[in-house]
Order: C-alpha cells, then sequence, then structure tokens
C-alpha cells in the first residue's frame, strides 16, 4: 500500500518526535552528571557516615558498590506549606535489600529527572488500626512519586539513567524496614548482614503506572 503524503508527514513527524526527546535527555543526563562531579568535588571524599554525616554532596555504598548519590539543596521555608529540603538523588542500582524500606521524614516527593523507575510497595488494610500489611503492590514510577512517613517500599528496577529531585518535608522518626509484620530499625536491620536478598520474598498484588 502506497504512503499518502499525509502519511510520509506523520511518519517523520514521529521520527522529528523522537529525536528531540532522545536530545533533551541526553542533555538532561549530561547537565546532571557534570553537577555530581562538581559538587562531589566540592566534599571531603570518605564513605558515607549516616545520619552523622555534614557533607552536602556525597554517595553512599555498599561494601563498596554505589548506591546513591545525593546533592542536598538549600531549606525552603514556604508559607503554609511549612519547611521543604530538596536534594538531587542520582541511583547508581536499584535496592537490594530483602525487605521493604520506610522513610524518617513526614511527606516527601520525588520528581523524575530522567529514566524511571519500578517499586514495590506495602499495602496498608483499611481499618486504620491494623499495624500489619496486606502484602505489596508493584508500580511503574514515570513521572513522579509520593512517599508518607507510613509507606515502606523498594525500588526493584531502574529504566535508564535515573536522576530525580527529592524533597522532604519534616523529620519525624528513625527510619527502618518492614520484616514480619514489624518495624525494625535501620541499625538493627544492618546488623544481620548474613539476610538473604531475595525480591521473590515480596508477594505481588497488582501492578499500577504513577501519575
Amino acid at each position: 500500500m502506497t504512503k499518502t503524503f499525509m502519511d510520509r508527514l506523520v511518519d517523520r513527524a514521529e521520527v522529528m518526535k523522537d529525536l528531540v526527546l532522545q536530545v533533551v535527555h541526553e542533555g538532561a543526563v549530561g547537565a546532571m552528571r557534570r553537577l555530581e562531579t562538581w559538587a562531589l568535588s566540592k566534599n571531603p571524599p570518605g564513605s558515607y557516615k549516616g545520619e552523622d554525616d555534614k557533607r552536602w554532596a556525597y554517595t553512599i555504598e555498599t561494601d563498596g558498590d554505589a548506591y546513591l548519590t545525593r546533592i542536598m539543596l538549600p531549606r525552603l521555608n514556604l508559607p503554609i506549606i511549612g519547611s521543604l529540603r530538596p536534594m538531587i538523588h542520582h541511583f547508581h542500582r536499584r535496592d537490594q535489600d530483602r525487605h521493604l524500606h520506610n522513610h524518617p521524614w513526614d511527606r516527601a516527593w520525588s520528581f523524575l529527572i530522567t529514566g524511571s523507575y519500578d517499586e514495590e510497595r506495602l499495602i496498608w488494610p483499611k481499618n486504620p488500626l491494623s499495624s500489619v500489611g496486606m502484602g505489596c503492590e508493584k508500580r511503574h514510577v514515570k513521572w513522579f512519586n509520593t512517599l508518607t512517613a507510613q509507606d515502606y517500599h523498594a525500588v526493584t528496577k531502574l529504566n535508564g539513567e535515573v536522576w530525580t529531585l527529592f524533597v522532604t518535608g519534616n523529620r519525624v522518626q528513625d527510619w527502618g524496614f518492614y520484616v514480619d509484620g514489624r518495624h525494625v530499625p535501620w541499625r538493627d536491620y544492618f546488623k544481620e548482614r548474613d539476610m538473604p536478598t531475595d525480591e521473590d520474598d515480596w508477594p505481588e498484588v497488582t501492578v499500577h503506572e504513577s501519575p
């Protein structure tokens, strides 16, 4: 079947659109890599010291394996909204812990700059008095993600080079892991280094795509 002029025009428009998106993506990745290199050069090298680390840019590693580079940005104090801490995250790999983890902040938002990721998230029952999760849901996060202090999750797959703008609210708790229906503080959890890493232990319930 011979393509009409309009068909060829649409095909070329699709090619141009894909090319523009690729250029924008590669430009964003290049800019973020330059920012990362500059930020890390302005801070002392060394391993991550946890909550006591006073640097504003560092890379978190596990046994020499880079996991996440974090660049802290100035805190914002906004009327009505309150205090917010923005930071840049560069994921080097997925979460490899056996169990889902939560975060220490009352609320947090993750805005994708480049790439996307898949996550597993604990499903809480509708009964607000219950403290035991019902299982996990698998979600594809393409544009943004929201988290509260009660949300347990894990990034299970990186799609492309993943950079995010991560914005947190107030710190309200110590973070940790959801193990056998209970919260285990991170300090206690990491004492058990012999725990196997097997994401198959996380029951899948439903699949969702974030907005």
